[in-house]
């Protein structure tokens, strides 16, 4: 019986050991060629892999045609309008982080062109406005250690090439958290529009 009892112990305090563990979270994100690469890794005792996720996707045709000017735009129209929607779990979950997590490394290079020099001159003024905003509302809730950050105009060619490499620090136990709050605000927002809908019907 002592012996159970001394292992229901052992697992517990190995569970809890685990959940405050501090571990990194590595994303990079490459775009060349019209191919899209995407890798996570949960790495923790300096470097072990604790889980990896990788994928890649090529470009079709119906894509590289909106890489135009006027696709470029529509993509950052519907990205704004994705951000005003999900706006309230955002600042839920960076407020829940704030002096719990930390990015310890931050590097985005992007270069692109549109074939049309005044038009990449355009965007490239509005992608440094949007990063600028974005980092700031980022700054406001989680430390950045390092930051490297470069868009590079491509006035000759059209191209869109994404490289992104970003280093998070923060606990299991956060993780767990913030998955279940993101269900919570999800399933309000879902029982929200239900009613609305109820409502407009009766």
């Amino acid at each position: 019986m002592r012996i159970y009892i001394f292992i229901i112990i052992a697992v517990l305090m190995l569970m809890t050991l685990i959940l405050f563990l501090k571990f990194n979270i590595v994303i990079e994100y490459n775009r060349k060629r019209n191919k899209d690469y995407f890798v996570v890794y949960f790495l923790a005792f300096k470097g072990f892999i604790l889980y990896k996720y990788k994928t890649s996707q090529k470009e079709n045709s119906k894509n590289k045609a909106s890489a135009g000017y006027s696709g470029i735009i529509d993509s950052i129209e519907k990205a704004k309008s994705s951000f005003e929607k999900g706006r309230g779990i955002v600042k839920i979950v960076l407020e829940y982080l704030k002096c719990r997590a930390i990015i310890k490394k931050l590097d985005l290079q992007v270069e692109f062109g549109t074939g049309n020099a005044s038009h990449t001159g355009i965007l490239t003024g509005i992608a440094w406005t949007a990063l600028g905003i974005a980092l700031s509302y980022i700054y406001g809730f989680i430390e950045i250690k390092e930051k490297s950050i470069n868009v590079k105009p491509n006035f000759v060619e059209k191209k869109f090439n994404v490289d992104l490499y970003c280093i998070f620090r923060l606990r299991i136990v956060h993780i767990i958290i913030i998955v279940f709050m993101i269900r919570a605000y999800l399933a309000k927002s879902k029982a929200v529009s239900s009613n609305i809908k109820g409502s407009i019907a009766g």
